[in-house]
């Protein structure tokens, strides 16, 4: 069963913050090196055809570490939009250094699917819950969907989470204080 969530405002300032858990905890030198071998398991919410797709280098590529942590954050957007926010992952390294290759391998464990359970809104005087609620679904928090937080992709020069912070402010919500930042 999906675990629920109570209100998208108390979570929203921490998942700003959150990031995928890495299982390498040093980067070897692999510049100079070229990729022999690309694999996933695990995270079975995902295609593996649309892991594959995701991450920026194929087989052959130079090596990469930026390119590497790209492909990551890419990876992490797809199991976000699955509502899959717990997504750890552990990289497998096999280092050939006499053909200068390097095969990775990911194991993935996306967690639980998050879904929104009841959003409520305390102390909103100036703005009718309404118009909150409305500012939420154009942000695409919607009770009964999935919680898809994605706060480093950006629309339009807005994250997901500060889409309805932006409707508020536009209706007058903010008037007297400052809105606090996402």
């Amino acid at each position: 069963m999906a675990r629920s969530l109570l209100c998208f405002l108390i979570f929203a300032h921490t998942l700003s913050a959150r990031g995928i858990s890495q299982g390498a905890k040093a980067e070897p030198d692999i510049s100079g090196y070229r990729l022999a071998g690309l694999d996933f398991t695990g995270g079975t919410a995902i295609p593996r055809e649309k892991l594959f797709a995701a991450f920026p280098l194929r087989v052959g590529d130079p090596a990469d570490n930026s390119r590497i942590k790209e492909g990551l954050k890419r990876i992490q957007y797809l199991f976000e939009e699955a509502g899959f926010i717990d997504l750890e992952y552990t990289v497998r390294q096999d280092i050939d250094d006499k053909a200068k290759t390097v095969s990775l391998g990911f194991d993935l464990q996306e967690g639980r699917q998050f879904t929104i359970h009841r959003i409520l809104f305390v102390g909103s005087s100036l703005v009718p819950d309404g118009a909150l609620r409305l500012a939420a679904t154009a942000a695409g928090l919607e009770e009964g969907k999935t919680f898809r937080p994605s706060p480093g992709i950006k629309t339009a020069g807005r994250t997901r989470l500060q889409t309805p912070q932006r409707s508020i402010d536009r209706a007058g919500g903010w008037t007297g204080r400052q809105p606090r930042k996402i």
